[in-house]
């Protein structure tokens, strides 16, 4: 019955809003008005939400509504290696809360919860990723590479 009422709001209305208390999820659906494919247990709760990333990754890189017709979003949460600039690795998919989500540096090295969201265009015979970003699950840092690995 919840999926008729929800099927029948999209194609009445045109939009789907969350119903998560999570007030970077309202902002986001508020500016953007995008579903993303949300690639993790949804029941992980790390400092900074998936809502929250998105937020600072699109913002940060001018993307938009207009901006984002025609590109599939997905978000996924990984445990990484890096270091500023030069160096990034996933190590291992999220599957369970840590005790800890804050980074941690061994030698030169960060270890460290991210999201990684791919913007990819659906229109066929097109470049497959529009953008690329990452932001620390703990800190809500931007971070940047200048290849994923």
């Amino acid at each position: 019955m919840i999926a008729v009422v929800v099927f029948f709001e999209f194609l009445i209305f045109g939009t789907w809003t969350p119903t998560t208390e999570d007030p970077y999820a309202r902002e986001y659906y508020k500016q953007f008005n995008e579903a993303p494919m949300m690639a993790f247990n949804t029941s992980l709760s790390p400092p900074v939400s998936a809502y929250h990333a998105l937020l600072i990754a699109l913002e940060d890189n001018g993307w938009n509504s207009t901006s984002l017709r025609d590109i599939a979003i997905r978000v996924e949460l990984y445990y990484c290696a890096y270091t500023e600039m030069q160096y990034f690795q996933v190590i291992q998919n999220v599957t369970s809360s840590p005790t800890d989500w804050y980074p941690q540096q061994i030698g030169n090295v960060t270890h460290g919860y991210v999201w990684i969201i791919s913007l990819e265009r659906t229109l066929p015979h097109s470049i497959p990723h529009a953008g690329e970003y990452f932001v620390d699950a703990a800190t809500a840092e931007l971070l940047h590479f200048p290849i994923f690995l």
